[in-house]
Parts: C-alpha cells; structure tokens; sequence
C-alpha cells in the first residue's frame, strides 16, 4: 500500500486517540487504493509505481477527514488536477 494509516495520521495532525484511528482513519485509508482505481485507472500494482498517488491519497484523506471545512472545495480542485495529471501519465506510457 502506497498510503499507510500512519502517513494519515500524521497529515491530520491526530494524536494517537486509537478509537478516533481504528474507527476512522483505518477505514478511510484501506479505502484508497480502490477509489484511486476507480478514479484514474491504474491498478494497485501500477499506484505503487506512480508517484503523485502519495500526494493524491494525502489530499483525499484530508478531504474525507474534514468534508464540512470551508476549504473543501479547494482540496476538491487539486485532487481533481492530480487524478487528471496521472490519468494522463498512464495514457501516455
């Protein structure tokens, strides 16, 4: 797995609350790997080779993590460029 629940507990600046992580941020992060598939196509052989799934997959954490915040639909922006960018990197291999 590219992303770790370490890794997402570290972005959100969690503290180590074990109920919050294995109640919340272990399901979002084991999720990850398929939604990126569905997204962009590569599969998850093919994400541990592209480097721009890290950034993509800390990107989605903390827009799964904080949905309601102000600046979600910033996040929302990126994820959308990052999903188009490797889309295009796998397409043109």
């Amino acid at each position: 797995m590219v992303f770790s629940t370490p890794d997402a507990v570290d972005i959100l600046g969690l503290d180590s609350d074990s109920y919050l992580i294995d109640s919340l941020v272990v399901p979002l992060v084991e999720s990850l790997p398929s939604q990126i598939e569905k997204t962009t196509g590569l599969t998850i052989e093919e994400q541990e080779k592209e480097p721009l799934v890290f950034t993509l997959s800390s990107f989605l954490i903390q827009l799964w993590f904080n949905a309601e915040d102000t600046q979600s639909y910033r996040l929302q922006r990126v994820i959308d460029s990052l999903t188009s960018t490797i889309k295009h990197n796998r397409d043109t291999q």
